[in-house]
């Protein structure tokens, strides 16, 4: 009896394997650099690239485009999302906003004694 309740569960195990692989699919992901940091708003999923540019999906990562040509030729740090605001903090030109998914980008730097800003949170 005991064989068999170990076959069982052996059997029940190997049949459900699907269940315990990653969920992750590779994409081709944006070009041009390394990506350092992502953040997403509902619907949209952001990526901060070493090259400084930022690129937006609208479709789970599958394709890419940009949302800022070039914020830095130092890169973008960190990418941190407050309501409906993308920020994103740079090497050496501090911290910008956009509050159109990237269409504009404004620097926020008010206050700010060191504009070398390597990584952003929100509370959201």
């Amino acid at each position: 009896m005991r064989t068999l309740r170990f076959h069982l569960l052996i059997f029940l195990f190997i049949s459900n394997l699907d269940h315990l692989h990653g969920q992750w699919v590779q994409t081709t992901g944006p070009t041009g650099a390394s990506v350092t940091c992502f953040a997403t708003m509902p619907g949209r999923i952001f990526a901060g690239m070493a090259s400084g540019s930022v690129f937006q999906s609208t479709d789970e990562g599958i394709t890419w485009r940009f949302a800022a040509m070039s914020l830095t030729s130092l890169g973008v740090h960190s990418l941190t999302t407050l309501d409906t605001m993308l920020f994103a903090a740079t090497g050496g030109i501090g911290v910008f906003r956009t509050v159109n998914y990237g269409a504009a980008w404004t620097p926020f730097n008010g206050g700010l004694t060191d504009i070398e800003v390597n990584v952003l949170a929100s509370n959201a």
